[in-house]
């Protein structure tokens, strides 16, 4: 997954082995602009879309790098990151 909102014109070079050897996917992935950012924080704090259906599993900073690099199996949710964890 590329992200970083890299500007236009911008040029990547990857290995092409792995793309080609392991079948590797690559897909970029669109960010939002402020103004929609907003708007969604907007919804979460007056609690008129519920945060909760987005929450997935709570894990610690010690299994946080691990859980990074583990595939997702089931429902994917965002992790939420509780540090005392």
């Amino acid at each position: 997954m590329l992200v970083g909102g890299c500007p236009d014109g911008t040029d990547v070079a990857l290995p092409a082995a792995p793309l080609h050897y392991d079948e590797i996917n690559l897909r970029g992935a669109f960010h939002h602009d402020r103004a929609e950012v907003d708007a969604a924080l907007l919804l979460l704090a007056s609690g008129r879309v519920d945060w909760r259906a987005f929450a997935g599993e709570t894990v610690g900073l010690v299994g946080l790098a691990d859980r990074l690099l583990a595939p997702a199996h089931g429902r994917a949710g965002k992790l939420i990151v509780d540090p005392w964890a």
